[in-house]
């Protein structure tokens, strides 16, 4: 599987450095051959591309994320104390659920 990864990103590396910038598309790009610097620049493109993207989605849902945010920072422990005994009933929700760990 891995050497299709590496024969397809051999193909596509640019689009997917751009696209896809993190750590595992540099990984493979380090694994294919791909120029460092270019590596690092069209991951640099990608990631202020992201950037933005994430900028412009959060201006266009501001109106409705506005009020929960609000409501959020005017009840910061009651939503936190309610989060965390969310988590805590999960936990041990499915720890009863898988039975008793075997040694």
């Amino acid at each position: 599987m891995l050497r299709v990864v590496e024969q397809l990103f051999g193909r596509f590396w640019a689009l997917l450095l751009v696209f896809t910038p993190g750590w595992l598309t540099s990984a493979f790009a380090g694994m294919s051959g791909v120029p460092r610097v270019s590596a690092l620049c069209l991951n640099f493109v990608g990631v202020v591309g992201w950037a933005v993207v994430n900028h412009q989605l959060g201006g266009w849902l501001s109106p409705w994320t506005a009020p929960l945010v609000q409501f959020l920072r005017e009840h910061m422990l009651p939503a936190t104390a309610l989060c965390a005994l969310l988590v805590a009933t999960y936990q041990l929700y499915t720890r009863r659920k898988r039975g008793p760990r075997k040694q």
